[in-house]
């Protein structure tokens, strides 16, 4: 469990009673963009355990610009007493912010032979516990939110018989569906019918459905849906690997797409990230549309040694990303058709689109084909949507680019495609990454040709192109990199922001646009009016 104690700097700078100016910035664009974080059920236990405790979170909120906290009234066996969930909530309340709920389906009766974490929930015990856990926090809030440890991985003996003749995937899907049904939407419904339940996916989406995350359905029956953004990495020996920063982006612009209004936020962490890593998880979670970013956890960014060093990087960082989500909130991303269908598995292409987005593709995310993209991309995903045929003569009868990983080509006649070879790492896409980078170029040209597009650009920069008008560059490497960029419209561009403020990024002029682009850095860029 993580308990810290707040400092006494804390204590004093950015009390409760004294908005900081960074407060004031977040509420001013919380319409657009909010952040909020999660306080953990042993954080409301030990760290707020008195009003004082309560005040000082309060204080270290309005000072990093936190307008909405999520209170945990369930984790790991740990719930937080009647008056403490009270007083936290009552504290936040009167002191400005919006409050809502959380928990986390973790250690709740009958443990999987899996994940030992997660639960059997064919147990009759696991589900009467989860019915009272959800009850229990309806009654206290309007609002709650499911940490993603909603899925079972068990394989006992009743799992076994209830699955039956069926794939593991189709059993675990209608189970979770049924428990989601029943023990959690109808308990909170019961006892407050006013209650909003959020479901937030994990960032694992290859594998949804292996575990019972059914997104089509469950995002249909839950009020609101959340998505994890976190690619962590960066710290050695931490255990956890860098995984694509792109798929931050793709995977909050899909879970998006299925939503709809419905999708509200991203939800990053700390574990094993360095600064530049945590400020990537960041940036991406904006540019994937996200409406509030959830920064796990409270007490690890206070108490952690990587979360205090991440997020005094990221509170440097803050004002960039309100200007950010100004920038491109209401334009759509265009690109080549990032196509997965729901519950798909990945076969040979795991990351498929977003290690493509890595190496500079501008990759949009869709669950659903759509014919009038301007290119499109074809991986082993695809094959599991009954209309995957049809789909494929319609975009290469389309005479629009068509990029296909060779897993696919393999299953079908590629003709004029451009294929992208066989890869072995699911973080990196390895052909491309050793590609010299002429050759890459040439690929990549091929690729967004029908966009009239030109990108010349080390592996590991990635492009966002907004509606008309809107360039995002973000540079994943540890080292600068030299680019030029081809829009066809574009005569010239402006430089609508840096990221980091201080960066060193710098722009030329003209339509074969030369940019230099510091590492880890991003760079916004404006088309230029054209004049009459």
């Amino acid at each position: 469990m993580l308990c810290f104690v707040l400092s006494a700097t804390m204590m004093t700078h950015g009390s409760a009673d004294a908005p900081t100016d960074t407060w004031a910035l977040a509420r001013r664009h919380a319409r657009t963009y909010r952040v909020s974080t999660l306080i953990a059920a042993d954080q409301v236990v030990n760290m707020l355990k008195d009003e004082a405790g309560v005040q000082r979170a309060i204080g270290w909120c309005k000072q990093h610009g936190i307008t909405r906290v999520y209170i945990e009234s369930y984790r790991d066996k740990v719930e937080p007493s009647d008056e403490a969930l009270r007083r936290a909530r009552d504290g936040f309340r009167t002191a400005g912010f919006l409050v809502s709920g959380c928990i986390t389906p973790t250690q709740i009766g009958k443990p999987s032979t899996g994940w030992k974490a997660v639960s059997c929930y064919a147990d009759p015990i696991t589900r009467r516990e989860t019915e009272r856990i959800f009850r229990r926090a309806a009654g206290f809030f309007d609002e709650v939110m499911i940490d993603d440890f909603l899925f079972t991985d068990c394989r006992c003996a009743d799992c076994v018989k209830a699955k039956g003749d069926r794939a593991w995937a189709d059993h675990r899907c209608d189970l979770m569906l049924d428990v989601s049904r029943k023990e959690i939407l109808g308990a909170a419904a019961s006892v407050n019918p006013r209650c909003r339940l959020i479901i937030k996916y994990p960032c694992w989406h290859e594998d949804f459905q292996e575990r019972g995350y059914d997104v089509a359905r469950q995002t249909a029956q839950y009020h609101k849906t959340w998505v994890g953004t976190e690619t962590r990495g960066g710290v050695p020996g931490s255990g956890w690997a860098a995984e694509p920063q792109y798929r931050a982006y793709w995977l909050m612009r899909w879970l998006g797409g299925i939503g709809g209004a419905k999708c509200g936020g991203g939800w990053y962490d700390w574990l094993g990230t360095s600064p530049e890593y945590y400020l990537e998880q960041a940036r991406m979670t904006i540019l994937g549309g996200a409406r509030e970013a959830m920064l796990f956890n409270f007490g690890a960014l206070v108490g952690d040694t990587l979360g205090k060093r991440d997020i005094a990087a990221w509170l440097k960082e803050l004002p960039q990303h309100f200007e950010l989500a100004e920038m491109i909130a209401g334009r759509k991303p265009r690109g080549l058709l990032g196509w997965k269908p729901i519950g798909s598995p990945p076969g040979k292409d795991r990351n498929l689109q977003s290690l493509l987005g890595m190496a500079g593709f501008p990759v949009i995310a869709a669950h659903q084909f759509d014919a009038s993209a301007p290119g499109f991309i074809f991986g082993e995903q695809t094959r599991a949507d009954r209309g995957w045929s049809k789909a494929w003569r319609g975009a290469m009868a389309s005479g629009r680019p068509v990029v296909v990983s060779e897993a696919f080509a393999a299953a079908t006649a590629p003709g004029r495609a451009v294929i992208i070879p066989a890869n072995t790492d699911p973080n990196r896409l390895v052909p491309l990454a050793d590609m010299a980078q002429e050759e890459l170029d040439a690929l990549r040209d091929r690729a967004t040709a029908g966009m009239g597009l030109k990108f010349h650009a080390p592996y590991g920069v990635g492009l966002f192109l907004f509606g008309a008008d809107t360039a995002v560059l973000q540079n994943f490497r540890d080292e600068p990199a030299a680019c030029t960029l081809e829009i066809s419209g574009w005569k010239s561009a402006t430089v609508a922001l840096r990221i980091p403020a201080d960066s060193e990024a710098t722009l030329g002029t003209g339509p074969r646009m030369r940019i230099s682009l510091p590492a880890r850095s991003m760079l916004v860029l404006r088309r230029s009016p054209v004049r009459a």
